[in-house]
């Protein structure tokens, strides 16, 4: 290891059996375009300065072992794997605004790329393929003209989530976007995930951020009017928004251990069918700036549960076991024209519900509300001339202004139930 610099820059070099490079001085492998196949695995962590990359660096199911490079090109690292035995451990990276591909596989779902420091490619793109596993808190920079900025096709993991907390932050800057196509904290739960820039972030399947009771997905900034998008089960002890202008849709179900402030100033959709369930355990308060749609279920254990005006898309329904509910106004929308809405608070101490004008579109159908200890209408409610139209308001008291309440439609007359002391004058009842 007493040798200065080393330079192995052939194209279509192949080396049979396993290579550790440890000498005093920088190191440089492969060339612009070319490709160099290490056949017994690779080995660069001792190397005592600068390690440098270019074009494709591949093995044939054999590990490679990096500790930090640096890429002066477009650069490829390939084991080959057909089962988990090429794996790919990776140092910090800096890019130099050059693209890196890294594949673990011939099939998706064999070896693992083991991220141990900062990527960090400019304006380059990530590509992995393989599944990721993070041995330390690690941030991706690549913020790409177009596209996709950050691609991961393959699982998410934190290395050992019982003795680490590992956190990651992506940002594809404002021009390229972030796509992740497999399971996050599927084995091993990740503490934090953050995303600091992107144009849109889609994260298809399920996210489980819960390491450490304090495992908290961050959404600081987005292109005002594009997509954060998490459509698998959703799952973290906290989820923190900042009031940037981008939207957030959940297409699936979500938990959280804490209390969440939506405050986007783009729109909110949570789910996308009447089995999708959002359970709020620490309460829910809504402050987005754009439309606010529900399709699905929101559940609260004894916390309080506050939206603004919103649209629902589906028959939904809204649950408190014990705490406050406010809401705005309620209407329903996208194309449907039936839609039950149901709100209950009750089996606490704070069993209030409190609402705005409900229907006023035409598909608001049977309309149920429970506050054990009180109810507060502060509008209108109306529903449609569909069969099963109806009103059924239970509380210890019943608040009301000036209000009408109408279910006499052309063809079916709904029912009207008020359960409870009626506290209110110059109602209008049809």
């Amino acid at each position: 290891n007493t040798v200065a610099n080393v330079a192995f820059t052939g194209n279509g070099s192949s080396v049979a059996n396993a290579v550790s490079f440890a000498n005093d001085g920088t190191l440089i492998l492969g060339t612009s375009g070319g490709t160099q196949t290490y056949n017994g695995g690779l080995n660069t962590a001792s190397v005592g300065s600068t390690v440098t990359l270019n074009g494709t660096v591949a093995s044939s199911n054999d590990v490679m072992t990096f500790g930090a490079i640096t890429l002066a090109a477009a650069t490829t690292l390939d084991t080959n794997a057909t089962n988990t035995t090429g794996d790919i451990t990776i140092g910090a990276v800096t890019g130099s605004n050059n693209d890196l591909t890294l594949d673990t596989t011939t099939s998706t779902g064999s070896a693992s790329h083991t991220f141990t420091g900062d990527i960090n490619l400019g304006t380059g793109r990530l590509s992995v393929t393989g599944d990721v596993v993070l041995g330390a808190n690690v941030t991706i920079t690549a913020r790409a003209s177009n596209n996709n900025g950050i691609r991961i096709r393959d699982k998410i993991n934190a290395d050992d989530a019982t003795n680490n907390d590992r956190t990651l932050t992506l940002d594809a800057g404002t021009s390229s976007s972030i796509r992740v196509d497999n399971k996050i904290g599927d084995s091993q739960p990740l503490a934090g995930l953050i995303v600091t820039q992107t144009f849109n972030a889609d994260f298809r399947n399920s996210v489980n951020v819960t390491d450490s009771n304090t495992g908290t997905i961050t959404i600081t900034d987005a292109v005002n009017n594009r997509n954060i998008v998490f459509r698998g089960n959703t799952t973290a002890d906290s989820f923190v928004t900042t009031t940037e202008g981008y939207d957030i849709f959940f297409f699936n179900n979500a938990t959280f251990a804490n209390a969440v402030t939506f405050q986007n100033g783009g729109t909110l959709d949570l789910g996308n069918g009447t089995s999708d369930t959002f359970t709020f355990n620490g309460g829910v308060t809504e402050n987005s700036g754009g439309n606010v749609t529900i399709e699905g279920a929101i559940v609260s254990s004894n916390d309080a549960i506050s939206f603004g005006n919103v649209r629902f898309g589906q028959s939904t329904s809204i649950t408190s076991a014990g705490g406050a509910i406010s809401i705005g106004n309620i209407i329903g929308c996208c194309g449907g024209t039936n839609r039950d809405v149901t709100i209950t608070s009750s089996g606490g101490s704070a069993n209030t519900v409190a609402v705005g004008t409900i229907g006023g579109s035409g598909n608001i159908n049977t309309v149920a509300i429970t506050g054990s200890t009180s109810v507060t209408l502060n509008g209108n409610i109306t529903t449609n001339n569909n069969s099963g139209n109806s009103l059924t308001v239970t509380g210890t008291t019943i608040n009301t202004g000036a209000i009408t309440i109408d279910t006499n439609n052309s063809s079916n007359d709904g029912a009207i139930n008020l359960v409870g002391s009626v506290a209110g004058s110059n109602n209008n009842l049809a």
